[in-house]
C-alpha cells in the first residue's frame, strides 16, 4: 500500500536530517525530500478519501498527519536558529512516524479482505 511508501520516505527524511546535524551535511536534501514527502502524504490523503470516504478513521488519522507535517515543517525552519527547536523538530519526527504507522494499521483494518484467486480448478 502507498502508506508503507510514506513510512519509508519518512525514515529517509530522518536519516537526511540526522546526517545534516551529526555530520554537518547541507540541509538542502533534507528540505527538498521533506517537500516531496509532504506532497506524497497529500496524495495518500486523496487516496484515503477516494477509498474510504471523509468520515472514515483512516481519513481522520491522515488529517492529524497533515497538521503534524505542517507543524514539523515550521519547526524545521525555526530550528535553523534554535537548538531547542531542533530537539522538538526531531521528537516530532518520531511522532509523525507513529501517526503514519497508526494510519497504516487503520487502513489495514478498514480495507476489505482480498480474496485469493486460484486459476487452477480443484482436483476431484
Amino acid at each position: 500500500m502507498f502508506s508503507n511508501v510514506i513510512a519509508g520516505m519518512l525514515i529517509i527524511q530522518v536519516i537526511l536530517g540526522g546526517a545534516a546535524v551529526i555530520f554537518g551535511y547541507t540541509t538542502g536534501p533534507h528540505v527538498v525530500w521533506g517537500v516531496i514527502t509532504f506532497v506524497a502524504f497529500l496524495a495518500l490523503v486523496f487516496l484515503v478519501v477516494r477509498e474510504f470516504g471523509t468520515k472514515s478513521l483512516p481519513f481522520r488519522i491522515s488529517l492529524v498527519g497533515v497538521v503534524d507535517f505542517i507543524i514539523q515543517g515550521i519547526l524545521g525552519f525555526v530550528s535553523f536558529k534554535s537548538s531547542d527547536a531542533l530537539l522538538v523538530h526531531l521528537t516530532n519526527a518520531f511522532i509523525l512516524v507513529a501517526i503514519t504507522s497508526t494510519l497504516i494499521s487503520a487502513i489495514a483494518r478498514t480495507a476489505p479482505p482480498v480474496k485469493a484467486t486460484n486459476p487452477a480448478a480443484p482436483a476431484s
